[in-house]
C-alpha cells in the first residue's frame, strides 16, 4: 500500500492475521453477529534503543 506523509511517500505492508470463527454470537442493533478470535497474534519486537538528550534508555543499559 503507498502511503504518503508530510509529503514523504513510502510503502506500507500491514501484517496478516488469521482469524476462526468462535462459538459466541451476539447481536448488533438488531442483527446477528459472530466472532471471530485471533489464531496467531503479531508480536512486536522487543528490542528498542532510545536515546533522549544524550542518554541511553533500553536493551544499551
Amino acid at each position: 500500500m503507498k502511503l504518503t506523509y508530510r509529503g514523504v511517500s513510502y510503502d506500507y505492508q500491514p501484517p496478516t492475521v488469521t482469524t476462526k470463527l468462535t462459538a459466541e454470537t451476539g447481536k448488533y442493533r438488531g442483527v446477528d453477529v459472530r466472532f471471530r478470535a485471533v489464531e496467531h497474534p503479531p508480536v512486536q519486537p522487543l528490542k528498542v534503543d532510545m536515546i533522549y538528550r544524550g542518554v541511553p534508555h533500553g536493551e544499551q543499559t
